[in-house]
């Protein structure tokens, strides 16, 4: 067993030192999300409204090579879609997923830049952890709830792309924007 955990070690030790640099930290994102369905969800509101779709984790870049890197991203996210009708009635669909990304990321310049842009892309998987489904009634403010794990799959497979820029703060610290 010794033998082994070693072996690892060396192993890390030297993965470690073959690579250019790893940049581990904490991620947040906010944007615009939407539902598309085969059921019969949304008969009569045919509206599309912004819906805020947000996460948050922790993300890993390993670049083993001046250009190249591998990223990896464990996050938690909160997605899902708005519609509404003529009625002033909105179905608010809020589904919450604990989501891992792995991406193979290209960076731009040389090593030593101050500033260094970067394209990735790569799959992204997710595992259903809760939500709920609104019925507002704008006008009288009445609200009904329901959990939405009957609505919506327990995995969710897909794929991320990502444009970024690397910009050195001070030695060995970067803001990975």
């Amino acid at each position: 067993m010794k033998k082994i955990i070693w072996a690892f070690l060396g192993l890390g030790i030297s993965f470690s030192a073959a690579s250019q640099s790893i940049s581990i930290g904490p991620t947040a994102t906010i944007g615009n999300s939407w539902i598309s369905s085969d059921r019969d969800l949304f008969t009569g509101f045919d509206n599309k409204e912004l819906h805020v779709a947000y996460s948050k984790g922790m993300k890993m870049i390993v670049s083993f090579v001046p250009h190249w890197g591998m990223s990896s991203d464990l996050s938690f996210s909160s997605e899902g879609g708005t519609f509404s009708n003529s009625d002033d009635v909105k179905h608010v669909y809020r589904v919450n997923y604990i989501r891992h990304s792995t991406q193979a990321v290209y960076f731009f310049g040389q090593v030593g830049d101050r500033v260094r842009p970067r394209l990735s892309a790569g799959p992204s998987v997710a595992i259903f952890a809760g939500g709920k489904n609104k019925v507002k009634n704008v006008s009288n403010e009445g609200t009904q709830e329901s959990p939405a794990k009957n609505l919506f799959k327990t995995w969710d497979f897909g794929m991320t792309t990502a444009a970024g820029v690397n910009v050195r703060l001070v030695k060995n610290l970067w803001l990975n924007a």
